[in-house]
């Protein structure tokens, strides 16, 4: 992503706080394009700007994140990809909603950049909120997206809040149930100040998200959860608030199949399934259509399997 770094860079040092109050740290996730000269480049540059250039081999995007966070000296962290970049002038708005209010977590709006053309994500269900729990808070947003929050750095690190690097695809929608599981006081300000760049060839695009490696990571993901819900600090609400995301994996590869794309691949993602121990989920802190579902596939894998093929037929019938 070399042509997009330094787009993404200046927006990070076009802002309304002062340039020694913050740091922006690079990490060259072993890439083999000009990213790491460029990086370099625009370090020489902007000397009176804090930024860290971490060179390592490539660990992938969790791998990636996770040497960011430990990097970071900053009393709130944020992530942004580097295809990506932000408004100017917005940290200073951003950094006052979440120090007035001693979030958490804070959570802002993203646009996303479709050939050029920017669109903002509006979520009806949150609006303007007050300070509420991280799981109230995680119900009321739709998307999993690391890139849409300000975060207290100690509450990260304390609570060993890393990326699970073996996730491979979804690493957001792992990551975010053990965010906000614990939190108790996060918010969401309607401040669009994050731009997501939607690009052909991009991971979201390119259609490895249906992979057998893929489906690997996704049970990997599951049991990286039921450990996480294991902790003793969590409480019983917590705990079992976790049990939705990880019927979230374990019910994505069964959608996935349920397409004309995917109905071959079936057999193969039972067998994955069972192989990796969940014959049966577990519904408490399950809700809605999510419970649905859960509930046919304890009952069978194949009576929820065509229960979505019979939704995707009438969905594809209804906007024909």
């Amino acid at each position: 992503v070399a042509m997009y770094l330094e787009r993404c860079l200046q927006s990070l040092i076009e802002q309304n706080i002062d340039q020694g109050t913050y740091e922006i740290i690079i990490v060259n996730d072993g890439s083999t394009d000009l990213t790491e000269s460029l990086a370099e480049s625009f370090i020489a540059k902007n000397q009176s700007h804090n930024i860290d250039l971490i060179n390592q081999e490539n660990k992938g995007l969790s791998g990636a994140r996770n040497t960011g966070i430990r990097g970071a000296k900053g009393t709130y962290l944020m992530f942004v990809d580097s295809d990506d970049y932000v408004e100017p002038n917005v940290f200073a708005d951003m950094l006052d909603f979440a120090e007035s209010n001693k979030l958490e977590i804070a959570m802002f709006g993203q646009s996303l950049i479709i050939n050029g053309e920017k669109k903002e994500r509006i979520d009806k269900s949150i609006g303007a909120s007050s300070v509420m729990t991280g799981i109230e808070l995680y119900f009321r947003r739709k998307s999993d997206s690391a890139c849409k929050y300000l975060i207290d750095s100690f509450y990260l690190k304390s609570n060993d809040l890393y990326f699970f690097e073996n996730a491979v695809y979804l690493e957001d929608g792992e990551w975010s149930p053990r965010l906000f599981a614990k939190a108790q006081k996060t918010a969401y300000k309607d401040i669009f100040f994050y731009n997501y760049e939607l690009r052909p060839g991009s991971l979201v695009t390119s259609g490895v998200a249906v992979s057998e490696k893929a489906l690997h990571g996704y049970m990997q993901s599951a049991h990286n959860l039921k450990k996480f819900q294991k902790r003793t600090d969590l409480t019983h609400e917590q705990s079992q608030f976790i049990n939705y995301t990880i019927a979230k994996f374990v019910l994505l590869p069964i959608t996935l199949c349920a397409t004309s794309k995917g109905i071959k691949q079936v057999f193969m993602v039972r067998r994955k399934i069972i192989s990796s121990g969940f014959k049966k989920l577990e519904l408490e802190g399950l809700r809605e259509e999510r419970l649905k579902q859960a509930k046919l596939f304890n009952k069978s894998f194949f009576l929820l399997f065509v229960y979505l093929l019979k939704k995707n037929f009438l969905a594809s019938r209804r906007k024909k």
